[in-house]
């Protein structure tokens, strides 16, 4: 099973064992999973591919600085299966920007490389920053 463990179908991820391999706060993670359920705000107990990717990219957001990890996760997650094609560009004061990779040019800012990121969570190692 691809970065998954126990009872989690393939291609998704079991979400406290992806979350302790995050460089962010569980609970700022957990904060942006959590969706308001019959028992209170609920964090489900596992996610998709996409969603996984899109979740470690804003904790690599969040541990860099970014004030706007939540506004990462959610650019990074409508994406879909072509989250690899993009890069995450972080300045400091700016939203984030999402940009193709191909063609992409090195700024003078953060940039968060989606294809590798996707690239750790499937292989379910721990993602420093």
């Amino acid at each position: 099973m691809s970065g998954s463990t126990g009872d989690v179908p393939d291609g998704w991820f079991d979400t406290g064992e992806l979350i302790a391999r995050l460089p962010a706060p569980s609970t700022s993670l957990r904060g942006v999973l959590s969706t308001k359920g019959p028992n209170g705000r609920e964090v489900p107990t596992s996610i998709p591919r996409h969603h996984a990717v899109a979740l470690a990219a804003a904790a690599c957001a969040r541990s860099r600085g970014a004030k706007r990890f939540t506004t990462v996760y959610e650019q990074v997650r409508v994406l879909g299966h072509r989250q690899a094609e993009f890069v995450v560009v972080l300045r400091s004061g700016k939203p984030a920007e999402i940009r193709p990779a191909a063609g992409f040019t090195p700024v003078a800012a953060i940039v968060l490389d989606l294809a590798e990121i996707e690239r750790a969570v499937v292989a379910g190692e721990t993602i420093a920053h």
